[in-house]
C-alpha cells in the first residue's frame, strides 16, 4: 500500500471504522450463507470482498501489535 492510501486508512473516524466492521460482519454472514447453499462462485466473490474489508480495518488499526487478518476474521464471526 502506498503512503497516501495508508494515510487515508489511518485517518478514518471511529464511526467509519464501526461501519466498516459492521459491513465486514454482513459480508462474512453472506459468504457463509452462500457456502451453505452451495453457491460457490458468489461465496468466492464475497470472500474476496471480506478480505478487502479486513485489509481496510487492519490498515486503519491504531495500535502497534495489529492482529492478523485471520484473527480479525475470527473476531467478526
Amino acid at each position: 500500500m502506498d503512503s497516501a492510501a495508508r494515510d487515508s486508512a489511518s485517518s478514518r473516524s471511529e464511526a467509519q471504522l464501526k461501519d466498516l466492521a459492521a459491513l465486514a460482519r454482513l459480508v462474512a454472514f453472506a459468504c457463509e450463507t452462500a457456502r451453505d447453499l452451495g453457491a460457490e462462485f458468489p461465496a468466492t466473490c464475497l470472500e474476496s470482498a471480506l478480505g478487502g474489508l479486513l485489509r481496510e480495518l487492519d490498515d486503519a488499526a491504531v495500535f502497534d501489535d495489529k492482529p492478523s487478518p485471520e484473527a480479525t476474521a475470527m473476531a467478526l464471526h
